[in-house]
């Protein structure tokens, strides 16, 4: 098999996955909005002549790439777009509409695109070049006819897939230019720049080079992208060559180690003279930095070799009454060190024997951090080329006696070019070096993942709580009572979402102690003209939710529990898609210690079998009186030793009243314990509980049937 650098200078191999994460980014970021006029009318005559109208304007939702490998090098990707149309029939001599309906179209252009290089800094991006595109196929999918009859619909399909709505997306693609349309992140160097200060000097620069590509390659693979550069004098490489070398990895960065000891030798170590890497010891000139593998009795070793002539000044008093002086010039120095990948976080070296004795006070990784690991640094994909300035910083800063720094670490958390966001989370996965002979590469394999989520937050009269989703059941308690007012609130990270796309709608559910209160729910779309607004009325948030406490139950009142859940969520043609749920519990406690209060609640985790599958849910209890104040058997379950077990446990609540009023106890039997408080499931209370037949453990009440 062909090297992974395939003869360049250095190759960069993408996933699809990765691919389509970037396209949705910059479709949300620069594309919201994007239309495609879809209105046209056409005649039907069936024994009567009926004129059918179709008048939408579909919006561009998406576009996907499904990498694969072709002679031709193109890019095959799908654009969708969606409709929310309006479709009328009526006669063609005039008269009243015979029929109108409102279906749901879903439009699809398959595109085989061309990609053009864009500089970034000192990163090379690749956009979608339209002129350089083929416009494929154009399909129409009816997701929900709204009771059209079968000639409407195929009349439907027809015009979306004719030569005018054809026209009308060619000239939509046309107008996206490559800054807008991003297929990668910055992955391969439109420059090789390396600029070093000198270590105790950190004002003067001590080497400052910088070669410029001069050809930028792409190549389909299967389910991956390949790109490449080559530098003039240097390198050729071979395009047919690139193959996929990822091994699962969202990216991959491999670096030909015969152009980079090349670049070294030429542009670099000669002007890596005559600076002091500490105060006794100074660097006269360095003479290589090359890249080995040797085999040892151990086994094979593929390592970098520093080699260098050093000048140093001796403690040793009986040198300086000898030689007049306490200098010893010439000492000829290598240093071997192989780079290698810790905690999935650093860059580190790993040092070798040195050929050479030096004084006992000098260290010799002062050598490889202000040496050896700002050129390792250049083995990183380009996306993290801040990592290579912080290398080099805390290289110095090493040097200076600021500390010990035992390698780079190269996380990094960035957002694409041109964007706001989302922020992406650089994490290294491995780093292999292969020096001998067919394969002189370093390679880099990372993860390269959005982590920027929805937020639910929630503000009361004295707190703000941000919703942790990885929390089973957040809680918020508060004593004495609720808040006069609950502003909950979806924000949204940039970019996340189209905010134009007339698909997205937003749900806020209120429940107070278990039962929805339909005047604080509602399910509103994220973009487009409310049902209020036709009414109107303003326009609400479809963000944020204010909650007025007292239009639910008086704030001051104890043992109540309101739940506030969130969902963002994609629907077209009755079939929805999640992609944000969020839940808060807000509980107003009564403060006076639990064991004066008569009624308990707990939650715990337990499993059952799908299918012989294993699942693991959390249950609920329903409220029971606390043993030995009317509670039943099963009453004691929450004081058991395994319920304290963390993987068990999941929450515990008691209450001095009930969350509902006495009265109204018939009307929540659901949510108590019918042997705590009836009797028995088959059991009811009667017109009036008296001491003899209390079957609530509130004597004299009156209980409605």
């Amino acid at each position: 098999m062909p090297a992974r650098h395939a003869g360049f200078a250095a190759v960069t191999v993408v996933s699809e996955r990765l691919i389509n994460r970037v396209l949705e980014t910059y479709v949300n970021t620069f594309l919201s909005g994007v239309q495609v006029p879809l209105s046209q009318t056409v005649r039907l005559t069936a024994g009567v002549s009926v004129d059918v109208a179709l008048d939408a304007r579909a919006v561009l939702l998406s576009a996907r790439a499904a990498l694969s490998r072709n002679a031709a090098g193109l890019i095959p990707m799908t654009f969708r777009f969606y409709a929310k149309a309006r479709l009328t029939a009526a006669p063609s001599n005039g008269g009243a509409a015979l029929a109108s309906f409102a279906p749901e179209v879903m439009v699809e252009a398959d595109l085989s695109a061309a990609l053009l290089p864009m500089v970034q800094g000192s990163q090379l991006q690749f956009g979608l070049n339209a002129a350089g595109s083929h416009l494929g196929g154009i399909r129409a999918r009816i997701l929900d006819g709204d009771g059209m009859p079968p000639a409407y619909q195929s009349e439907v399909v027809k015009i979306i897939q004719g030569p005018v709505v054809r026209a009308a997306v060619q000239a939509a693609l046309n107008a996206i230019t490559p800054q807008q349309l991003a297929l990668t992140p910055g992955t391969i160097p439109a420059s090789y720049n390396f600029k070093q200060m000198k270590p105790l000097q950190p004002g003067e620069v001590w080497v400052d080079a910088h070669i410029a590509t001069d050809r930028i390659v792409y190549w389909p693979l299967q389910g991956a992208l390949a790109l490449a550069c080559d530098v003039a004098g240097f390198t050729h490489g071979v395009p047919t060559d690139l193959h996929d070398f990822r091994n699962g990895a969202d990216l991959a960065a491999a670096t030909n180690l015969d152009f980079m000891q090349a670049y070294f030798a030429s542009a670099v170590l000669p002007q890596m003279r005559n600076a002091f890497l500490a105060n006794n010891l100074r660097i006269d000139t360095v003479d290589f930095l090359r890249f080995s593998h040797r085999d040892f009795d151990n086994g094979p070793a593929d390592y970098l070799e520093l080699g260098l002539s050093a000048s140093v000044w001796t403690h040793d008093f009986l040198h300086f009454i000898v030689a007049g002086t306490t200098k010893i010039s010439s000492v000829d120095v290598t240093i071997p060190a192989a780079p290698y990948l810790y905690n999935h976080k650093e860059i580190r070296l790993q040092f070798g024997m040195i050929d050479v004795d030096l004084p006992d006070w000098v260290d010799a990784t002062l050598f490889g951090l202000s040496l050896l690991l700002p050129p390792v640094t250049l083995f990183l994909p380009t996306i993290v080329d801040e990592a290579l300035h912080n290398a080099l910083v805390d290289a110095a800063s090493a040097a200076n006696g600021a500390g010990s720094k035992l390698g780079a670490d190269i996380t990094q958390d960035l957002k694409l070019p041109g964007t706001a966001g989302p922020t992406y989370r650089f994490t290294p996965q491995s780093l292999w070096m292969q020096c001998q002979a067919g394969e002189r590469s370093a390679t880099m394999a990372a993860s390269l993942e959005p982590v920027s989520q929805p937020q639910l937050t929630v503000a009361l009269a004295d707190a703000n709580i941000t919703v942790d989703s990885h929390i089973d059941r957040q809680e918020i308690r508060r004593d004495n009572g609720l808040s006069d007012s609950i502003t909950a609130r979806l924000v949204l990270p940039p970019a996340f979402v189209q905010r134009k796309d007339p698909t997205l709608r937003v749900r806020f559910e209120t429940a107070l102690n278990g039962t929805v209160v339909p005047s604080f729910t509602r399910d509103l779309r994220l973009f487009g003209l409310q049902v209020s607004q036709v009414l109107g009325q303003p326009a609400p948030d479809p963000l944020v939710l204010v909650i007025d406490t007292k239009r639910m139950v008086s704030p001051t009142k104890t043992d109540q529990e309101v739940r506030i859940s969130v969902r963002l969520y994609r629907s077209m043609g009755g079939v929805t898609d999640d992609l944000y749920n969020g839940t808060l519990h807000v509980l107003s406690v009564d403060p006076r210690p639990d064991d004066v209060k008569p009624y308990v609640q707990w939650a715990h985790r337990t499993a059952y079998y799908n299918n012989h599958r294993k699942v693991l849910v959390a249950r609920r209890s329903k409220i029971h009186k606390v043993p030995g104040k009317g509670g039943c058997r099963f009453s004691n379950q929450y004081l058991l030793p395994s319920m304290r077990s963390p993987f068990v446990f999941v929450s515990l609540r008691r209450f001095t009243g009930l969350p509902f009023d006495l009265v109204d106890i018939e009307a929540n039997r659901d949510k108590v314990c019918p042997y705590c408080f009836f009797g028995g499931p088959d059991k009811h209370p009667g017109t009036s509980v008296t001491s003899k037949v209390d079957r609530t453990g509130v004597i004299g009440k009156l209980i409605n049937p």
